[in-house]
């Protein structure tokens, strides 16, 4: 985790200070407020430490069918691009909780879902690219192992369908 937040910070600062909030050199309460103190004119960056919190916070979405605009609410979710070889930090924004079961049959329970929009280059609004309906586990191993667990849990679950295309 060391190796990121410090990657993070150097080669990210945007992504960076999107996440984290600085905490006073000496963590007291009153400057771990993000505003800080006026004490902290005379500080550098390097003089804090920083927290993780990665708040909700309102984004503007576009809808690419209609061009229509809307606030969702999101967090940052931090992903590194292992296929490139840059291996560079992108952000995506995930929603807060849907409950996405099947309308067209009340008897199913709640089904909670979230969206996720990736930022448009160049432009203030993000756009709608998938939707996950369960926890996501994360899972570290080389393209065999991956292909060996593919196979192996492919005969013990369905895989799911999709509904609707965004």
């Amino acid at each position: 985790m060391d190796q990121i937040y410090e990657e993070l910070r150097r080669e990210n600062p945007e992504i960076f200070y999107e996440i984290y909030e600085k905490a006073s050199p000496d963590s007291t309460a009153e400057s771990n407020h993000p505003g800080g103190s006026s004490s902290d004119s005379n500080l550098k960056t390097s003089d804090f430490n920083f927290v993780y919190v990665n708040r909700t916070k309102p984004i503007e979405v576009i809808n690419p069918m209609n061009g229509r605009r809307t606030c969702e609410y999101a967090f940052v979710c931090v992903v590194k691009e292992d296929f490139l070889v840059s291996k560079k930090f992108v952000k995506i924004y995930v929603s807060e909780e849907y409950n996405v079961r099947d309308q067209s049959n009340p008897a199913n329970a709640y089904f909670a879902g979230r969206f996720l929009f990736v930022p448009t280059p160049g432009r203030t609004e993000s756009q709608p690219v998938a939707m996950a309906e369960e926890p996501v586990t994360v899972l570290c191993a080389t393209v065999s192992q991956l292909e060996s667990l593919y196979l192996e849990r492919k005969h013990v679950r369905e895989p799911g369908k999709i509904l609707k295309s965004l």
